[in-house]
């Protein structure tokens, strides 16, 4: 029996031999103790010491001989960077063991281990030989099922070689073993490795091991442009069964295509574990561009090839002129001018393949560029302003408007249908072999019409200059006047006067919001005789029925007269008749004379008719109800304004009436005489006093 001492202990891992690859036991349980006879308890008399690298060892590779046996056996299996020693080379009845628990998942749902032995074989009994031992335990301590291998060098059926010279050393080749660990998915389980020398202390044994972890649900990639898929199964198992029927770890899986799976059953000591093989494209697909550095005068390449489920392992390229790169994004400068094949051929970790090949011209191009300003007005006018190659000559231009209209002149010009932004593309073609092309974006935009009419100008009369300017998109947002060189205006539709007669230039500048400017301009004479409407009025108040309008005209310079009254009289005679019809108001009379340039002057002067002065006052009124001479109406017209107060028999105030043909209802008032007084003004101002009495009839 061997009795074991528990060192400390790190938290749950993730797969047992994690903690390895960074040469420490992290996660891992660490016990010592002796080895004794059959069941008999022994007593531990070796403590472990936490710098002791001899029983519990890490070897990092790479591989070196045994110390005991030497080339027979590496201390490392092949593909392995490192393995774990239990136990050393002195006897003893020394006994160790690792533990490591972890969470089994769907990625480490398979537990491989490799061990090798070299162990002293005395002539004892089976009781007191060295033991090795590997097992897995779940959740609840029991051992599952198939993970158990209890080694006895020299007693059990695992074979041992004899160490040449040294016929007592015995020792195994690395062999493999894998446990499927699925159906615990979810739980913690407990994976041990156990060692001891001879039990009687006279004979050493100790043990190599590496562990690691898988999944079963494997993917396998293949190039899609290949009709075979290979398939690498499970490694560590005694057999494989494919569902093809094929018996070896790796086969070739004909006809594979994207998604196709595959099942191998793999058998270790008698249990079976089922990998599933899901067939996943690992494709490349080999692009790049090419540019023309014309500094360097080199070939510039950009790679971007793509690669599917994979990554790119390798790309190889060839220039066309001998020469060849492995570099990603290469830059080649060729030894003469010339066009070349660059073929690419890229590869990525399946040894999936793809290439392809694009003809470059190593050529000095042109330098094609134009100017055109943002353009005011639907004509646009473009510049070429393209340096040439610095070997050979241009050979032609194509320029596109970007309205669906081109041209191949050197310096075109284009009207475009309406306003817009437009991307114009220019190509230059060198030597007819090599282009470029260059972009830019012009904005063209409305232009503002300026433009203004304007009356007959004479010396000393106003004249009126209408601003008639307008854009077809955005607005005028300033504009100025000029009137020769000395007067300026920024009213939107001025009028001036002029002292001395001339033959003027006048312009309008209008600027829009675009910035675009537009000027109008034209000649104006100022003639020398000045033209002046003037008449008098004989009155500017007439009474009915005097309507008699007299008219005096004292123009200067007439040469046509146009009178009017609203739109009831006209005449053209430069003396007229004017006779009011029984209309009062105010009228107003308008006078537009024109001299022989046809200036113009117009005056307008205001006259009234109103009605003559009368004043009545009813002398009797019966307010009794009966519809007939019921209210007290005063009438009367060509009066401003009045106040009258009627007064009863004792002098006392009854009302006071200041609403002219208004009737008044005063049907309280007792029968009887009434005595009045009224104050009246006439529309001239003047006022009129009346007095009276008011008979009241019940």
């Amino acid at each position: 029996m061997i009795i074991w001492v528990l060192l400390p202990w790190s938290v749950l891992g993730q797969c047992p031999g994690d903690a390895f690859l960074s040469g420490d036991f992290s996660g891992w349980q660490k016990q010592i103790g002796t080895k004794g006879y059959g069941v008999g308890v022994q007593t531990v008399v070796t403590p472990y010491a936490s710098n002791d690298t001899m029983r519990f060892k890490v070897n990092r590779g790479p591989a070196q001989p045994d110390l005991q046996i030497g080339n027979l056996l590496q201390t490392i299996p092949p593909g392995y960077d490192y393995s774990i020693r239990l136990g050393d080379y002195s006897n003893g009845g020394k006994a160790e063991r690792m533990q490591f628990t972890w969470e089994v998942g769907p990625t480490n749902n398979i537990v491989y281990y490799k061990y090798a032995i070299v162990s002293q074989q005395p002539n004892h009994g089976p009781e007191w030989l060295p033991i090795v031992g590997f097992l897995v335990r779940d959740e609840n301590d029991s051992i599952i099922e198939c993970s158990e291998q209890t080694i006895i060098p020299g007693y059990t059926s695992i074979p041992l070689l004899t160490a040449a010279g040294s016929p007592q050393i015995k020792y195994t080749e690395w062999r493999t073993v894998a446990i499927d660990l699925s159906p615990y998915e979810g739980q913690n389980v407990k994976f041990e490795a156990a060692n001891s020398d001879c039990g009687l202390g006279q004979h050493f044994s100790y043990t190599y091991f590496v562990v690691g972890c898988g999944s079963k649900n494997q993917t396998t990639r293949f190039c899609s442009k290949e009709i075979d898929a290979i398939i690498d199964g499970p490694p560590g198992f005694d057999s494989y069964l494919w569902e093809t029927g094929e018996t070896t770890q790796n086969i070739i899986y004909s006809n594979a295509k994207a998604g196709d799976s595959i099942t191998c059953t793999a058998s270790s000591f008698t249990c079976n574990t089922e990998f599933i093989y899901e067939i996943k494209s690992s494709d490349v697909e080999a692009s790049f561009s090419v540019e023309f550095d014309t500094v360097a005068l080199a070939a510039v390449v950009s790679n971007s090839s793509n690669a599917l489920n994979s990554e790119i392992v390798s790309n190889t390229w060839a220039f066309g002129d001998g020469n060849a790169s492995s570099v990603k994004n290469p830059v080649h400068t060729y030894d003469s001018f010339g066009v070349f094949d660059i073929k690419l051929i890229v590869q990525n970790e399946f040894g999936c393949l793809d290439s392809v090949s694009k003809r470059f011209v190593n050529y000095p191009p042109p330098y094609p560029d134009f100017d055109a300003l943002d353009s005011c007005g639907l004509t646009v006018s473009f510049q070429n302003m393209t340096l040439p190659p610095a070997v050979g000559e241009i050979s032609g231009y194509k320029w596109d408007f970007g309205d669906g209209s081109t041209s191949a002149d050197l310096n075109p010009t284009r009207r475009y249908s309406e306003p817009g932004t437009y991307l114009v593309n220019l190509t230059v073609e060198a030597s007819s072999i090599i282009e470029r092309s260059v972009q830019k974006y012009i904005r063209v935009y409305s232009e503002p019409v300026a433009a203004f009419q304007f009356d007959s100008a004479c010396v000393d009369n106003p004249v009126n200059f209408s601003n008639n300017s307008s854009i077809e998109n955005g607005e005028i947002v300033d504009w100025i006047w000029a009137f020769g060189d000395e007067i300026k205006s920024e009213e939107w539709s001025p009028t001036l006067s002029f002292e001395q007669p001339s033959m003027l230039l006048v312009s309008l500048e209008v600027l829009s919001s675009n910035g675009c400017l537009h000027v109008a301009e034209t000649s104006v004479e100022i003639y020398p005789k000045t033209v002046k409407a003037i008449f008098d009025l004989g009155s500017e108040e007439l009474v009915l029925p005097n309507t008699q309008v007299e008219i005096l005209d004292q123009s200067i310079n007439p040469a046509t007269w146009t009178w009017t009254l609203d739109s009831n009289w006209f005449s053209s005679d430069s003396a007229p008749s004017l006779v009011v019809k029984n209309d009062t108001g105010t009228f107003a009379i308008r006078l537009l004379v024109t001299n022989e340039y046809s200036c113009q002057s117009e005056m307008v002067s205001e006259f009234r008719v109103v009605p003559p002065f009368a004043f009545f006052v009813p002398s009797a009124f019966s307010p009794d109800g009966d519809n007939l001479n019921d209210h007290f109406l005063v009438k009367g017209e060509g009066i401003s304004k009045f106040s009258l107060e009627i007064r009863d028999r004792w002098g006392l105030k009854v009302v006071t009436i200041t609403e002219l043909n208004t009737p008044i209802e005063l049907m309280e008032i007792q029968a009887g005489v009434l005595s009045y007084e009224a104050v009246i003004y006439d529309l001239k101002g003047q006022s009129h006093y009346r007095q009276g009495t008011i008979s009241v009839i019940r």
